[in-house]
């Protein structure tokens, strides 16, 4: 063997270590050991033989090979010389047919039939054992191989047994590892369910033993509530303009209700829907009381036009306006639905009415306060109360309130199997061609991404609310 071609061996050897990185995966590696042997040698074809098991339970199979048909593989390599690999993998030691003792391999019946001119194989060894064997020959140049090849193979074969271990090892650890990482992702969920009944049930107790909890009309006791509750203190500090945004059902009345008793219960309150009013409605803004008016969005042009005028009036107003809305006011006027210079006029101060999807940690409380309402306590059994906290609500608290009352006719302690088929099952679709006002929410959502190019914090400066809002609503309509 030439210096450069000797060099060349080692220098493949030495390839299968930085492979290691490379090709982490051992069904890879085999393959590319093969190919790299064939390239070396010269050889016309080859296949590697890997040996598993111990004792009687030993398997000694073909792993790859190249230039070889389905058949002449059969039966774990017979049809090619399996005799030469066998005795190659007794011996422990390789074989060259240059060598004079080992020029009887190509008399073998098989050999011959297959007109195999010269053959080079070499065992696979790993800590003294035989792990494995490399085979290569050549029909067509009976001097395809030299003496010094079989050094260079037995130590290319044995770095390749290394190598194999090496990444077998580095798979099965992988695995272990993902076992692992799923066994404990099984286990931080079953504890967070847990961890979630216990919860429920401990809030579900203080309800009952330590009396409302909450804000006024406003009770909850989850981190989303209680945000709310901190909101509604420090805009009653204020008499500046109050926007209470919030999906149907939420609770907007119910915050413009504490608003005004935590500001000024002594002065009188003005509910007006914005659906039904006239410009000339709008005079109890010059009195000392709270007006609210709810869902701005639905009020007519000469209702928004007079408002408007009212609010750029140089004297200020007398009454303590708040406004309610399905959706941020800059989102309205985006799409016409309210005018853009009374939508900044009236924007001033915001507070967020959370849905009661967000406030699973609040079911129990608001359960146990609604039908106390209706005059009788609601008993339910756990897996009753589970459904019910991990219910959507798209209805929020007026669909609760509807749910309480329904149950209470049955005048029993509620199992799961007396709630509606309705909560147990996804909500089904709005029906084809309706316009909703989640559907317009949505909309406005994707104009203003699309507007934006995508940009988050641009589409939610453009609709006027935080960035964390507009990935509530991403969240809500499937858009992340």
């Amino acid at each position: 063997m030439s210096q450069d071609r000797q060099l060349e061996w080692f220098r493949r050897a030495q390839e299968l270590s930085r492979a290691l990185v490379e090709v982490p995966d051992p069904q890879q590696l085999v393959p590319r050991i093969l190919d790299s042997a064939i390239e070396l040698s010269g050889a016309e074809r080859g296949f590697l033989v890997r040996i598993r098991g111990e004792g009687e339970e030993v398997d000694v199979s073909v792993e790859v090979a190249r230039g070889f048909g389905g058949a002449d593989l059969a039966g774990g390599g017979e049809a090619v010389s399996r005799s030469v690999v066998e005795e190659v993998l007794r011996r422990g030691e390789g074989v060259v047919t240059t060598r004079e003792r080992d020029q009887d391999l190509l008399s073998n019946t098989t050999v011959l039939n297959r007109r195999v001119l010269a053959i080079l194989a070499a065992p696979m060894r790993l800590r003294g054992e035989t792990v494995g064997a490399i085979y290569l020959d050549n029909r067509f140049r009976p001097d395809a191989f030299e003496e010094s090849d079989l050094e260079a193979l037995c130590l290319f074969a044995d770095q390749a047994a290394l190598a194999l271990e090496a990444a077998e090892l580095r798979a099965e650890q992988a695995r272990a590892n993902e076992q692992l990482a799923q066994a404990r992702d099984e286990l931080l969920a079953r504890d967070a369910v847990e961890g979630r009944r216990r919860r429920l049930k401990a809030i579900q107790r203080s309800a009952r033993v330590e009396g409302e909890q909450g804000l006024g009309r406003l009770k909850g006791v989850s981190e989303p509530a209680l945000r709310l509750f901190a909101a509604v203190e420090r805009a009653a500090r204020s008499r500046d303009p109050v926007v209470v945004v919030g999906e149907t059902g939420s609770g907007k009345s119910l915050v413009a209700g504490e608003l005004h008793r935590l500001a000024s219960p002594a002065e009188g309150a003005v509910r007006l829907l914005c659906a039904q009013i006239g410009p000339a409605d709008l005079s109890s803004l010059d009195q000392r009381c709270t007006v609210a008016l709810e869902e701005i969005g639905d009020a007519s042009a000469e209702v928004q036009a007079a408002l408007l005028a009212r609010l750029s009036a140089p004297e200020p107003l007398a009454a303590r306006l708040i406004v309610t809305s399905r959706v941020p006011l800059p989102a309205l006027a985006q799409v016409g639905k309210l005018r853009e210079d009374l939508a900044y006029r009236l924007d001033v101060l915001r507070i967020e009415v959370p849905p009661l999807r967000e406030r699973a940690d609040d079911v129990p409380l608001l359960l146990d306060h609604l039908s106390q309402a209706a005059g009788r306590r609601l008993e339910l059994t756990p897996a009753a109360l589970q459904v019910l906290a991990d219910y959507a609500w798209p209805g929020n608290l007026h669909e609760l309130d509807a749910l309480v009352r329904r149950l209470l006719t049955l005048d029993k302690k509620i199992t799961r199997s007396d709630l509606p088929e309705s909560l147990l099952e996804p909500a089904a679709p709005a029906a084809a061609g309706a316009t909703t006002m989640a559907a317009m929410e949505r909309q406005m959502v994707m104009d203003a991404l699309a507007a934006c190019g995508g940009n988050k914090a641009q589409a939610a400066r453009r609709l006027g609310i935080q960035r964390s809002t507009l990935y509530r609503l991403l969240d809500r309509h499937g858009l992340r």
